[in-house]
C-alpha cells in the first residue's frame, strides 16, 4: 500500500502509460510504482518511452534534441508513431516538436511530399491547444525578412492563421 500512496502526486495518464508499458513488456507492476517515488524518476521513465518507440537516443546535455535529433527520413515514421500510442500531453508536445524539425529539414533537403503536410497540418489543427507554442516557434510571427524564416515557417504560418481566425 505504500507504494501506491508514494504515486499520488503522479498524473493519473502518466502512471497509467506506465502500465500499459509494464504490460507490453511482460513485466509486473509492483516494481513500477516504487520506482516512481518522485517527479523525476516518472520523467525518466517517460523519455525512456519515449526514445524506445521512437529509436532515438536523448542526451542530458541536448537543450534542443528535437532540432538535434530531426530527421527529414523518418517524417511519416513519427507522424505514425504520434497518431497510434497513447501519448501523455507533453510527450505528444514534445513528439510534435519532433515532427515539425523533421519537416523543416526534409524542406531544406527537397524531400517533400505534400500530403505529409496536410498530415502534420491536420495534427497541429486536432491539437492546436497543445501545440500553440510549437506553431508560435516555427511561425517567427515578428519576422518579416525572408531570409531569417525557417523553411517550414509559411508552412505553420498557414495552420497559425487558420486557428486564431476560429
Amino acid at each position: 500500500m505504500d507504494e501506491i500512496n508514494s504515486t499520488k502526486s503522479l498524473e493519473f495518464a502518466d502512471l497509467f502509460l506506465v502500465f500499459i508499458d509494464a504490460f507490453e513488456l511482460g513485466n509486473s507492476i509492483r516494481p513500477y510504482l516504487r520506482l516512481f517515488s518522485n517527479k523525476s524518476k516518472m520523467e525518466e521513465m517517460k523519455l525512456t518511452r519515449f526514445e524506445e518507440l521512437l529509436s532515438i537516443k536523448i542526451e542530458p546535455f541536448m537543450q534542443d534534441w528535437d532540432i538535434e535529433l530531426a530527421d527529414a527520413a523518418r517524417v511519416e515514421e513519427f507522424c505514425d508513431v504520434y497518431e497510434r500510442q497513447f501519448w501523455a500531453e507533453q510527450e505528444k508536445s514534445d513528439l510534435m516538436r519532433l515532427i515539425v524539425a523533421s519537416y523543416d529539414d526534409a524542406l531544406r533537403e527537397g524531400k517533400v511530399e505534400n500530403q505529409m503536410w496536410e498530415r502534420i497540418s491536420h495534427l497541429l489543427k486536432r491539437d492546436y491547444d497543445l501545440h500553440k507554442d510549437t506553431i508560435q516557434y516555427w511561425s517567427l510571427m515578428d519576422e518579416e525578412d525572408e531570409e531569417n524564416l525557417f523553411p517550414a515557417t509559411s508552412f505553420v504560418r498557414e495552420v497559425w492563421r487558420s486557428c486564431e481566425s476560429k
